[in-house]
């Protein structure tokens, strides 16, 4: 009932951000990719060297690590809070994403408040997961 409520809310809470991560998700399902579920997001692994991009309750990440999984996680709780203003928010760390890789930079990938709520949100999410098993 938890999964289903979640999904109800960011839908209408979000619609731009899903509509757009679900189509994404289809054209990644015609291509071969196999979706999976991490607690009430569902994410695809497209390998690269690329990064990982959250689109709505869709996540898709180059590598399967913990980190990488936990942070795009951490942007689907995100968009839950912070609905409407999500592709704003989005597009900035877009820009910021590309910047960071392809220039030399002095500050770290978290110290802009989206990025680091982002890795917070998906740590502390794991930590209470942990807890209750």
């Amino acid at each position: 009932m938890k999964n289903f409520l979640f999904w109800v809310w960011t839908i209408i809470w979000n619609p731009i951000m899903n509509l757009i991560g679900a189509i994404t998700a289809l054209v990644f399902i015609c291509m071969g990719y196999k979706p999976k579920r991490y607690y009430h997001g569902i994410y695809f692994l497209k390998p690269g060297n690329w990064g990982g991009i959250s689109l709505g309750n869709f996540f898709f990440v180059c590598v399967e690590t913990k980190d990488y999984i936990e942070h795009e996680y951490g942007h689907v709780l995100e968009s839950v809070t912070l609905g409407p203003i999500m592709p704003i928010l989005s597009l900035m760390s877009l820009i910021r994403c590309w910047y960071y890789n392809n220039h030399e930079t002095t500050w770290k990938y978290d110290d802009w408040w989206f990025e680091g709520c982002a890795t917070y949100l998906g740590a502390i999410n794991e930590v209470k997961a942990q807890r209750k098993r």
